[in-house]
């Protein structure tokens, strides 16, 4: 259909594959053309359209279902109406989930129009993230990227928000802890961005500061394809060595994931305690004690039908509950054709349904052979307390992108004794800060700084026996530093970066873990990236290409020593930042206890504080102070160096070599 608002077309019919330029919920369908994002009723017999947040009937209109701008204008815009957009500035890139739209601009600047918000008019938010210290938080998407989604979980709560405008099918109120037990969501919008090199999920929500710091691996061995995320379960594709696709889900966001400051977690034997309506029930957010971990990645079978399968996946909403959703894989039926394959979360059998699609390659990133291939781990302890005892102490199967679901373990070993694996689930510590730029490639790194982690010890009931016996070395280690922390909840601190880790108790004992990184791995640091870009490593063939090349590499060189300095600068900020935050947090428990005695949760809040406060205090101070040896840094600086020095050696060879031809000319004259 011609679309009477821009210079080209929109489609008649919506691919049922959502793309980053179209998407649909069960109401609308939204697609992104010409710098502006277009809506169109889905219902027919009840067309709608939103209006200043609100949704309008259009029955009887003529264009009740054609396609118009959304909001009237299809572009981001404040309170006044006018345009966010900067000069030069245009949208490229869409999401939709359960009404909330994320749009993204050729800068990568992320921009969100959110009808929960009470204020209507409704304007787009252009400043995003929590808590905003400067008032000026933009959030960004990575420079690189492979795939991005947009999901949404809400509950209901007519006092707080606003979900009047989305489909009761899209309104995903609760989910499940380990013991099957319900929890309300909050308000959980959350971006979901796939790693440039596949390794790693990356994410956002808009209670969280505008960075893309956090996130969680992919399964083991895999490099992601593309992901699609529904009511905070996350579908994924990824490809293995051998080229095979394989396909995944997993339910995680940060309000869930065991590291959301104000909701109790437990990880030993929590008891099954229902909410008081019943089974069928829901506990309210903050009340109740939820049962951790909840599982990791589950792979969904595919051997029956993998030969026609892509890369491109797809998930929906179907209603409540953890099982409410529908997993789609776009590929082509040897008899139907094009369209994709579907089956519910929960069940094995695949069906098909024959649809318009979007051509797409079968593998949209092929295996990547020099990437490191394992994301897991192992450290050695340095600490003189464990040789004094006659114990050496390892951490395996360790990453800083680790989740709760995905344990890692302190192995104790001491000679003539069994090795004891004590194991720890970490979770991501909250914050107060960010750097503006870069935390998706340098938090978590050696080059940049260590990640903020919580760690809750569960011992099997044999190292607990073993602890309490107390006679042989290994098993006085256990008693006097590790039993009085098993199932303690985040108790242990874990700053953490592929090459050090340190691990702190909350009664300030303190273990130091070091590992060699390979050489894959120092050559895909984000400093040695930036030093091998193929525009620096040409070989030039006169003077100005040799000019011109070094021109680049100074710049480059200047470039990473001012984001390195930048970056510790900050960290002494953010150290100073977060000990004022500690004095202050007691007071701020005993104010939510005065004024909101009857919801735990705010103070539970403040009383979390305290561990997190602590582990980004640490976490600061290591990188602004030195602590950590930044070898992909160190080999970056010394690689342009280097270069630098050959192309000046290169400029005068070619100097003397025009001069000598300059003279020839003039001789031979």
């Amino acid at each position: 259909m011609p679309n009477p608002h821009s210079d080209g077309a929109l489609p008649d019919s919506m691919s049922p594959i959502s793309t980053l330029h179209s998407g649909s919920t069960l109401d609308f369908d939204y697609y992104l053309a010409n710098g502006k994002i277009f809506i169109r009723s889905r219902t027919s017999s009840d067309p709608k359209n939103f209006v200043g947040g609100d949704l309008v009937s259009t029955k009887g209109e003529p264009d009740a279902l054609e396609w118009k701008p959304l909001e009237g204008c299809g572009i981001p815009y404040d309170k006044m109406l006018r345009s966010l957009l900067e000069p030069g500035e245009e949208l490229v890139e869409m999401g939709v989930a359960s009404g909330i739209v994320a749009a993204v601009s050729n800068l990568r600047r992320v921009y969100l129009y959110k009808p929960t918000d009470f204020t209507r008019p409704i304007y787009w938010d252009s400043l995003l993230g929590a808590p905003d210290f400067w008032g000026n938080d933009k959030l960004f998407l990575p420079e690189e990227y492979r795939d991005w989604a947009l999901s949404c979980s809400v509950c209901v709560k007519p006092e707080t928000r606003r979900t009047d405008f989305i489909n009761p099918q899209e309104i995903v109120r609760y989910f499940s802890d380990a013991n099957g037990v319900h929890f309300d969501f909050g308000f959980t919008a959350t971006i979901y961005v796939l790693h440039k090199d596949g390794k790693k999920i990356l994410y956002w929500d808009t209670g969280l500061p505008a960075s893309f710091s956090r996130g969680f691996l992919v399964p083991e061995g895999m490099q992601g394809q593309s992901i699609s995320v529904a009511g905070s379960t996350v579908f994924l594709s990824a490809v293995d060595a051998e080229g095979k696709l394989h396909f995944y889900t997993r339910m995680i966001d940060y309000e869930i994931n065991g590291g959301c400051p104000g909701l109790k977690v437990g990880y030993t034997d929590v008891p099954v305690v229902h909410p008081p309506e019943g089974p069928d029930g829901s506990f309210f957010l903050g009340f109740g004690v939820r049962k951790m971990p909840l599982n990791g990645w589950v792979e969904h079978d595919v051997s029956a039908i993998n030969p026609n399968l892509t890369h491109k996946v797809c998930i929906r909403l179907t209603g409540q509950g953890d099982e409410a959703r529908e997993l789609r894989i776009q590929g082509k039926h040897p008899l139907l054709g094009e369209g994709y394959y579907f089956k519910n979360i929960a069940e094995s059998n695949w069906g098909f349904c024959p649809a318009v699609v979007e051509p797409v390659a079968k593998i949209a990133f092929p295996f990547n052979s020099e990437l490191p291939q394992t994301t897991k781990l192992h450290y050695n302890c340095t600490t003189r307390k464990s040789s004094f005892w006659g114990v050496t102490l390892e951490l395996k199967e360790f990453n800083p992108f680790l989740t709760d679901a995905e344990p890692c373990y302190l192995v104790l070993r001491h000679a003539g004794e069994t090795p004891q694996h004590l194991r720890i689930h970490a979770v991501d510590a909250w914050g107060l800060h960010y750097h503006r730029e870069r935390d998706e490639d340098l938090i978590g790194s050696v080059d940049g700084e260590p990640k903020a982690l919580l760690g809750t010890l569960v011992l099997t009931p044999e190292q607990i026996e073993l602890a309490k016996n107390n006679k042989t070395p290994l098993e006085k280690y256990l008693n006097k530093f590790f039993l009085a922390y098993h199932g303690k909840t985040k108790a242990m601190r874990l700053v953490a970066d592929d090459g050090r880790v340190v691990l702190t108790l909350d009664n300030e004992q303190t273990w130091n873990f070091r590992r060699t990184l390979s050489e894959p791995e120092k050559a895909n640091s984000f400093y040695m990236r930036k030093a091998m870009d193929k525009q620096l490593t040409v070989t030039p063939v006169n003077h100005e290409e040799c000019a011109a090349l070094l021109a680049k590499n100074q710049d480059c060189l200047k470039e990473i020593q001012s984001i390195f300095k930048s970056r510790r600068v900050e960290d002494l900020e953010f150290t100073l930042m977060n000990m004022d935050i500690s004095v202050i947090r007691p007071l701020a428990s005993g104010f939510f206890k005065v004024v909101n005695p009857d919801d735990p949760t705010y103070k539970q809040a403040v009383e979390d504080l305290r561990q997190p406060l602590k582990a980004h205090t640490d976490a600061t101070t290591h990188h602004w102070s030195g602590k950590n040896h930044p070898i992909g840094y160190g080999k970056a600086l010394s690689i342009l160096r280097e270069r630098i020095k050959h192309l000046h050696k290169m400029m005068n060879h070619h100097f003397e070599s025009d001069v000598g031809e300059r003279a020839g000319i003039y001789t031979s004259s």
